[in-house]
């Protein structure tokens, strides 16, 4: 690609109103040159749409997990996306390489309506392994433009009483890690939404500032 149309794409990517005006002053294009490029770039299928980025905390849907999925028996059919693509509040679901075979990115109002999700996924993915991480907070997202000075990421051991796994956090902050993973991989799933749910209410409002702590 060249290099004036990634530059291009990449702004368009940041923010997908910018005006055929300002395009072109960033650019360096005249405005007729700037809107040529970005039709020829539609018309190629590099720029697919252009939509709006929704803040879910306004919306109802503060809570964002991570389910992976894997199966029991490796022989079994690979139609878990089938299975699960009723089931509205999955926002993503991503074939990956690794120990799982899935990995679902859910978005739901609370802690409960999460329970309930995994109840229905497991139901769904029958003879299916269903394990959740909880976010914590977004640090870096790029269609958010975000600006983070640190990119090192740190999974949290839930080992201790929630004032051990505080300071064991305050640690790794005062340390200047920025991404904390919380994975949530008990072996039965009332464990693992039990585990989930003490986190949310003895854990994370310690935390907790606008934006930071969904749960």
């Amino acid at each position: 690609m060249e290099e004036i149309n990634a530059t291009i794409v990449a702004l368009l990517a940041s923010d997908g109103r910018m005006s055929f005006t300002e395009l072109a002053r960033r650019t360096g294009l005249s405005v007729s040159a700037a809107q040529q490029r970005v039709r020829r770039l539609e018309q190629r299928g590099v720029i697919k749409g252009y939509g709006a980025v929704i803040s879910a905390e306004d919306i109802g849907l503060p809570l964002m997990a991570f389910v992976s999925i894997k199966p029991f028996d490796p022989a079994s059919p690979d139609d878990t996306p089938d299975r699960l693509k009723h089931l509205g509040a999955i926002e993503a679901c991503h074939s990956v390489a690794g120990d799982a075979n899935y990995i679902l990115k859910v978005r739901v109002a609370s802690p409960g309506a999460l329970e309930e999700l995994l109840q229905q996924i497991r139901a769904a993915a029958s003879g299916r392994r269903v394990e959740g991480t909880l976010r914590i907070r977004t640090v870096v997202d790029r269609r958010l433009d975000a600006n983070v000075g640190g990119d090192s990421v740190v999974q949290v051991s839930l080992d201790g009483s929630p004032a051990e796994i505080i300071a064991r956090i305050e640690e790794y902050r005062t340390a200047g890690v920025e991404h904390l993973v919380v994975s949530f991989e008990a072996d039965d799933l009332q464990t693992t939404l039990h585990d989930m749910r003490r986190f949310a209410a003895e854990v994370c409002p310690a935390f907790r500032k606008p934006r930071e702590c969904s749960a």
